[in-house]
């Protein structure tokens, strides 16, 4: 699947999976330097607290929100990089969650 994240927004190719095996293939079409992050959680994205993270503020915490399965770092804009995760059935929040950024989307897998 793929999925494209720029200011204030990410986008993925479809916003439900099956279980098992996904590969994400993450296109910077920004500006500026973005990441992608996949986390399992029960919370709706838009009730997610931005708050403070490994000493930055204006970051969703990844600790306290859910569980972090995977991420593709730092992005400079035009890049793409592609991860696979082996996902269980559930709800998950795709966010870039360097300070600031906040865009995130909701993802189930099913």
């Amino acid at each position: 699947m793929t999925v494209s994240v720029q200011q204030w927004s990410v986008t993925p190719s479809t916003p439900t999976v099956p279980t098992g095996l996904v590969s994400f293939a993450v296109t910077d079409k920004g500006t500026i330097k973005h990441e992608f992050v996949v986390l399992r959680t029960d919370t709706p994205a838009s009730e997610i607290p931005i708050e403070s993270f490994e000493g930055e503020k204006d970051r969703i915490n990844e600790d306290a929100a859910g569980t972090n399965v995977g991420e593709t770092g730092d992005m400079r804009p035009g890049a793409t990089k592609t991860i696979t995760i082996d996902l269980k059935p559930g709800h998950y929040v795709l966010f870039c969650n360097l300070p600031g950024m906040g865009m995130h989307t909701d993802f189930t897998v099913t």
